[in-house]
């Protein structure tokens, strides 16, 4: 999903951060819900990625060390 607004994107990964932690019954959605924001900016404007060309190798990685976050990691490439 491509958005132009970087807000619209933060508050559409916590909508979905939120249905999968409802749908799941289990998770830690304050830790999604906020780093909503910094993540939003970071696959908006800042990563230098392509879904289509995974393989690049001047392609960004990110790293997610708050592990009890990802559903908002899992919210934000939906």
């Amino acid at each position: 999903m491509q958005f132009k607004d970087t807000c619209l994107f933060a508050k559409e990964i916590r909508k979905i951060s939120l249905k999968l932690v409802y749908q799941a019954k289990a998770s830690h959605i304050g830790g999604a819900l906020s780093m909503a924001d910094l993540l939003a900016v970071l696959y908006q404007d800042v990563l230098n990625i392509d879904p289509l060309d995974a393989n690049n190798p001047q392609r960004d990685r990110f790293i997610l060390s708050k592990g009890h976050a990802c559903v908002g990691l899992y919210a934000t490439l939906d």
